[in-house]
């Protein structure tokens, strides 16, 4: 499996700047994504995640990622992966329906 670490930047859209104050305040924070996905295809579906949320909530806020850190880690299952608090890579959403 492997442990990625991204910066996660979360912040008000282009949108809702356009729109003028008050916009969200951006937040750069760490992100820890779980895969047993090849990194090449952990990374597309994190890049695909990105993108629906972004046209999801284009109104109001706009998240980006940036790679840190990829990591080798011995096998962990669902629970222990949402006990850690990281994000399970093959369960992030991948379409703007399933924001509904």
């Amino acid at each position: 499996m492997l442990l990625i670490t991204m910066h996660e930047n979360f912040g008000a859209s282009a949108e809702a700047i356009r729109r003028g104050p008050p916009h969200q305040k951006e937040e750069i924070r760490h992100r820890g994504f779980v895969t047993a996905l090849p990194l090449n295809r952990a990374i597309e579906r994190i890049h695909a995640y990105q993108a629906a949320y972004n046209e999801r909530y284009s109104n109001v806020t706009s998240i980006s990622f940036e790679l840190l850190q990829v990591s080798v880690i011995p096998p962990m299952s669902k629970r222990l992966i949402e006990m850690s608090g990281a994000v399970h890579v093959e369960a992030l959403k991948q379409s703007v329906g399933e924001f509904d």
